[in-house]
Parts: C-alpha cells; structure tokens; sequence
C-alpha cells in the first residue's frame, strides 16, 4: 500500500493516530545465543531486503490479503508500521466518529497487542527467526482427519468434496514468499 509506505517515513505518523492506537508491547530481545541460531534472509529479486544502498531503512511493503494487512518488522520501528497502516486506512476511509456514523475500520478486537517473532497471521504459524512457516497442529489433524474420512468412502456428496476441497486449497495456495519473505519453508 504506497499511502502506509509514505506514511511511514513522516515523523508526524504516530501523533495524528495516537488516540485510536492500543498499547504495543514486543517480547524481550534475544541473546546472543538465540540470534546466533537465527536463520540469515537471502536478498533475491522479490524480497531485495530491509536497506537501501546508503544504509536506510526501507519501509514496510504492506501486503494485503483480502482485508487484512501483512507486515514483518523489528521493534524498533514496529510503532511506526503499525501507526502508518492505521493512518493510512483512515485517511482513505475516513476517522472514526459516532457523531457522524463514520465506524471505526480497525478490527480491534482481532488485533494482537504483543509482537514477536513467533506469530499466528491468516491461519499459518510463522517463526521469523527460523524463517519457517507451518500448520497449526490442530489444523493440520483436521485435514489428515478430513483425508481418512474421504478415502474410507466409495462416494462423497458435493458438499463433502467442496469442504474438503476448500480445506485443501487453503492449506497448499497461500503466498508463503508474501508471509515471510526469501528463504521461508513449509513444516
């Protein structure tokens, strides 16, 4: 979203949406023996990495999928991503105000107020530290469980075989390089 991308380099980001934005809080830095086991990013010709060559930061790209916005960042200037998202959306679609009947468009009661590394974002578990993604457990025995009950039966109605289907299709099409970034694997 190019609007939150030049939102986020403006210093006045965070102010104009204080009043609307929960407490954040981010989980303790790690050790030295934990960033060690890290698993390094390779730049490649999507995901060009966080730096410009004069060694700037680069702003977030805002990914979006269906009506959710997708974003890795580090503390440091975590505020300021999720500030510019929020900004952004509310410029577009306008501020809340029940004076008006203008809704407040952030789901808040979605929104997660402590960040790190380990994450749960649109039905994948993602670990930026170990740059993987996977299942959740109970997702992945609902379709194994799915899977035996299809193929323990000679026939399947439509609706079986449509919710199956969609079990499937959305656990094998998500856009694992958008999640994560270069280097992301599938457990």
């Amino acid at each position: 979203m190019a609007l939150a991308r030049f939102l986020w380099s403006q210093a006045s980001t965070i102010a104009r949406v204080l009043l609307y934005l929960p407490a954040i809080s981010t989980s303790p830095e790690p050790t030295p023996d934990e960033i060690a086991q890290f698993t390094p990013a390779e730049a490649d010709s999507i995901n060009k990495g966080v730096f410009n060559p004069d060694g700037s930061r680069i702003p977030p790209n805002f990914d979006h999928h269906v009506d959710d916005c997708l974003y890795v960042d580090v503390a440091k200037t975590l505020r300021q991503t999720i500030a510019s998202s929020v900004l952004a959306l509310y410029l577009i679609l306008g501020f809340p105000d029940a004076g008006k009947g203008i809704r407040d468009w952030v789901s808040w009661e979605k929104f997660t107020t402590t960040f790190s590394h380990r994450r749960h974002c649109l039905g994948w578990l993602i670990d930026s530290r170990a740059l993987t993604v996977s299942l959740p457990s109970e997702k992945r025995d609902r379709i194994i469980q799915r899977l035996r009950t299809f193929l323990q039966k000679h026939r399947l109605t439509l609706q079986e075989i449509a919710e199956l289907l969609g079990l499937l299709s959305n656990a094998t099409t998500e856009d694992i390089p958008t999640l994560l970034g270069n280097g992301a694997s599938i457990d």
